[in-house]
């Protein structure tokens, strides 16, 4: 059985799992986890100032090991060389759409929401529906530039529904 590597980086559209998805990581294996929306997000959903942002970045992907899950294209250039193991979340639109709508029914109206800053309350709003309605359309190409342009060589789950990324992680002993 292959060991998972240390440094594991998950990302994916909105809705598709990617904190759930760390977090299961996390409950079999050693491995700490880094959400970088609750890294990002300030209370009131005040982004962090974008060299502060970057210095915390690159604060977090020199500990020696992380499942850190997230987007923020702006750090791929920090966070691909330091990963081990990409797990790309590339689910069809309707599961990230169906996944956003279970978390905001689940969270609406708190702030307790574990992956996400405090005082940030889960929210639901046009201009993020369009976010993952365009997701693939807008931000696939940029992210497969990415692992080419920053050089990653380690090891890649492309799944594309859960079903899949079960299979693929199968052989590292984890269960999702």
């Amino acid at each position: 059985m292959p060991k998972l590597p240390s440094r594991v980086m998950i990302f994916g559209c909105s809705g598709t799992g990617k904190s759930t998805l760390a977090r299961a990581i996390k409950a079999q294996t050693t491995l700490p986890v880094i959400h970088l929306d609750k890294e990002y997000w300030q209370p009131g959903w005040v982004e962090t100032e974008k060299s502060e942002w970057i210095q915390r970045v690159e604060k977090l992907v020199r500990a020696p090991s992380w499942v850190m899950d997230g987007g923020y294209a702006s750090t791929f250039d920090l966070r691909i060389p330091r990963t081990e193991m990409i797990i790309w979340l590339d689910y069809p639109r309707w599961q990230a759409l169906l996944g956003i709508f279970r978390r905001w029914w689940r969270y609406r109206g708190t702030v307790d929401r574990p992956d996400i800053g405090p005082g940030c309350p889960e929210k639901m709003d046009w201009e993020f529906f369009m976010f993952v309605w365009t997701y693939k359309t807008k931000q696939h190409a940029d992210l497969e530039e990415s692992l080419l342009k920053f050089g990653y060589e380690g090891e890649l789950i492309k799944a594309r529904s859960r079903r899949d990324l079960s299979r693929q992680l199968k052989p590292y002993g984890l269960k999702v």
